[in-house]
């Protein structure tokens, strides 16, 4: 079943986010996008809508008015930074609720919702690139498989994605929250501030005391590990068919 969507969001860079997401979803087509309260009244009024992907703040509108222009059949998933809107919005009726910046993973389960509730029991279609993550700078919005992180380490509320070949990413999102989504199979855990991927690491040497060079397949890159940070990469690679272990 293919889901036909709007978009609406009063920042371009934003619907620019979801529509590099949505390549990831070929379920979901997007038929149109929407930048203001107007732009959005008359593409719903032009029809068919199976799901409005809709930001609350609008400039000088809220988002929320919308509701009541929509067809009984159409579903809203609302896309907002400001997560204090979330009891509203489902008491609405709403089927989802994003909190910016959105990701793959977090997206891929707002359209399994959405089948369900539109009756479609087979499960939406695969993608083959299921592996790329959906990076969002200060300046740019990037897709990165990965397969080409090599390590990302936490600094206060932030994260640095290290990647082969290209310059490290600064994102605002946790460790926590990283550990919960790349799969436990390739990434590892080995500190309070560090996640490895177990796949691209070559090997691990200690240099000087209490001090671990790990290097990665492909890559001129390296790491510098503390013996607490070797010990649990060592514990991890024990339990997987690994090189190291």
């Amino acid at each position: 079943m293919i889901i036909r969507a709007l978009l609406v969001d009063d920042e371009l860079s934003a619907i620019r986010w979801m529509l590099d997401l949505f390549r990831l979803e070929p379920s979901i087509q997007v038929i149109g996008k929407a930048t203001n309260f107007r732009q959005a009244e008359k593409r719903i009024a032009e029809g068919p809508i199976d799901v409005v992907f809709l930001d609350i703040q609008l400039r000088r509108h809220n988002g929320l008015d919308l509701l009541d222009r929509l067809d009984k059949n159409t579903r809203v998933v609302l896309v907002t930074a400001h997560e204090e809107y979330a009891l509203r919005g489902f008491e609405l009726g709403v089927i989802d609720y994003l909190l910016k910046p959105v990701f793959s993973d977090r997206l891929a389960v707002t359209v399994e919702r959405l089948h369900q509730s539109l009756g479609d029991t087979t499960p939406p279609p695969k993608n083959e690139s299921s592996t790329t993550l959906s990076i969002s700078t200060a300046e740019s919005m990037v897709l990165i498989e990965t397969d080409e992180i090599l390590w990302i380490e936490s600094e206060n509320n932030n994260t640095w994605i290290h990647i082969a070949r290209r310059m490290p990413v600064m994102l605002r999102r946790t460790l926590n929250e990283w550990e919960n989504t790349l799969s436990e199979r390739q990434f590892g855990r080995i500190g309070r501030s560090l996640i490895i991927n177990l796949s691209r690491v070559q090997s691990m040497t200690l240099t000087v005391p209490y001090v671990w060079e790990l290097k990665f397949n492909n890559t001129k890159e390296t790491l510098k590990i503390g013996s607490a940070a070797a010990r649990g990469l060592q514990k991890i690679v024990s339990q997987i068919p690994h090189p190291l272990s």
